[in-house]
């Protein structure tokens, strides 16, 4: 047998990554072309939302934070489910059988019906204190939720779990269904609470790994080395709650539409590892591609040019998803005016990763922004850069902290009637000259529609005007819950301000959770 030399602290660097949110807008009765899978019938709109520390390093025995959820954002009631896909050869899955997991080289801890020891009262306050579950929830309540089966649970005898390859490596994929229909802007449990390296589990200088029990090693056939791909795939999906009693009875009928294991029978994902700048822009700009997924090896930049010119993906493309591994992008802008991140329809998701731009990016805020004239999706991004949003975006995990010179909002939002959701960010304008929150401004709109702005777990911290401050015709409905505005200079009572401007439209301004006046 072959000795095996220890590495300190037994540092495995493999990366955790959120897997792609393949359904986010997903509508029974439509076939299998993702071009004509977005439909006005159910309106089904879902995001996958991720708590962990994206790259962590997996220690033997030690756990790491994942704590996957789904939001159902959209107007219609869903049945949602949620897979869990890891590399079969750290898992001790056997086709058609459920088998325990004392073999498996990856472990996790479910928060499903079954799992009665992983949840105490304990894990829930630490789970808490880290900003992986809100405030209010206790132990108590998902036992509760146990109770009445409104947790993700696995479809049983053996069922929940099928072999897949993704990227040429085989993978088992588990299917948890959530047993409760969610509501618009309701949130499940979490599936999952951790993940954790088996304590047994050993490499050696050359990035072999191996199990080693009482001095004898056995090889895993996991080639660490070169290996790029994920090593967790989360996936989410929603369908409409009419005509399905059960959840159960949902995941069948989508099962049945899209082909064995209810995964959409489509192209897979163009993948890409890109070495520079040009592999980058050729990646971001395949028109063929009906999913783009990029993982940064290192800092890049990206060209944007004025209006809808250098757009990324294609007609057919669905979303383009750079995973930043925690480095920079930097959009250099080549005009001197409108220099937008746009996509030709797809949605633009960009995760781990710092953004900011060069170029011409002085004067004005559409210049000085990052305009994102696409729907965008941030997660556990820093932006040294206001963002201007002209199309639905979420933010999750995001700070902004432009220190620019002049008056400047962190977010300015044109009212396009699209939704604009921040979920646990901080906006730090206290660097910057007057920096001000959040603004939905009609400016450059010829016929401004209601936004609907929801606001969640968010810290504003500004010199001038309000948190959130509105001027547009259209009004707008702002919802917000556990903002805090202890540190907005100018108003630490009231989160809305209506613009003196826009005053005669006060009353089209609702805020739910909060309080508003007009601009004094």
């Amino acid at each position: 047998m072959k000795n095996i030399k220890k590495i300190v602290a037994l540092v495995l660097a493999m990366v955790l990554v959120a897997g792609l949110s393949v359904a986010g807008t997903v509508a029974y009765l439509t076939d299998r072309d993702a071009k004509t899978n977005i439909f006005t019938v159910g309106n089904v709109d879902i995001s996958l939302n991720e708590a962990f520390g994206q790259g962590a390093a997996l220690i033997p025995g030690v756990e790491i934070n994942k704590v996957p959820t789904i939001t159902n954002n959209g107007p219609t009631d869903a049945w949602v489910w949620m897979t869990f896909s890891i590399p079969s050869a750290l898992d001790n899955f056997v086709q058609g059988t459920e088998q325990g997991s004392n073999e498996n080289i990856i472990h996790w801890n479910p928060l499903g019906a079954t799992a009665e020891g992983y949840v105490n009262q304990d894990r829930v306050d630490k789970a808490i204190q880290q900003g992986l579950l809100p405030n209010d929830i206790t132990a108590d309540d998902i036992t509760a939720a146990k109770k009445t089966r409104n947790v993700f649970n696995s479809l049983g005898q053996g069922q929940n779990v099928y072999q897949e390859t993704i990227d040429n490596v085989s993978y088992n994929t588990y299917v948890l269904l959530y047993n409760k229909a969610l509501t618009k802007g309701e949130t499940t449990l979490p599936s999952l609470f951790k993940v954790y390296l088996d304590a047994q589990i050993d490499i050696d200088p050359e990035g072999e790994m191996y199990r080693v029990v009482n001095g004898t090693a056995t090889k895993v056939n996991w080639n660490i080395k070169t290996n790029g791909n994920p090593l967790i795939h989360i996936a989410a999906y929603g369908i409409q709650k009419d005509n399905f009693a059960t959840v159960n009875d949902a995941y069948a009928a989508y099962n049945t539409q899209w082909g064995s294991n209810g995964r959409a029978e489509a192209d897979a994902p163009v993948t890409t590892n890109p070495e520079d700048d040009t592999e980058l822009e050729n990646a971001l700009k395949d028109e063929n591609a009906k999913q783009i997924v990029v993982n940064l090896t290192g800092d890049v930049t990206y060209d944007v040019a004025a209006w809808a010119n250098e757009a990324m993906g294609g007609e057919e493309t669905d979303y383009i998803m750079i995973n930043g591994n925690g480095h920079t992008i930097t959009f250099n802008q080549q005009d001197s005016d409108w220099n937008n991140i746009v996509t030709n329809g797809a949605k633009l998701i960009i995760t781990n990763a710092k953004i900011t731009n060069s170029g011409h990016n002085d004067g004005p805020w559409n210049r000085h922004d990052l305009n994102f004239a696409c729907e965008v999706e941030l997660n556990n991004v820093v932006s040294d850069k206001a963002l201007a949003l002209k199309a639905g975006a979420t933010l999750n995990n995001v700070t902004i902290n432009d220190a620019n010179t002049s008056d400047t909002y962190a977010i300015w939002i044109q009212p396009n009637g699209q939704t604009v959701t921040l979920n646990g960010c901080t906006i730090d304008m206290l660097d910057c000259t007057d920096g001000r929150g959040i603004k939905i401004d009609e400016q450059y709109v010829s016929d401004p529609a209601k936004v609907t702005l929801n606001v969640n777990d968010t810290t504003f911290k500004t010199e001038e005007k309000s948190a959130i401050l509105v001027k547009s015709a259209a009004g707008a409905d702002v919802n917000l819950s556990n903002v805090n505005i202890a540190e907005v200079a100018a108003d630490d009572t009231y989160p809305v301000w209506v613009d003196e401007a826009s005053a005669s439209y006060a009353d089209l301004v609702v805020v739910t959770g909060g309080s508003k006046i007009v601009e004094p």
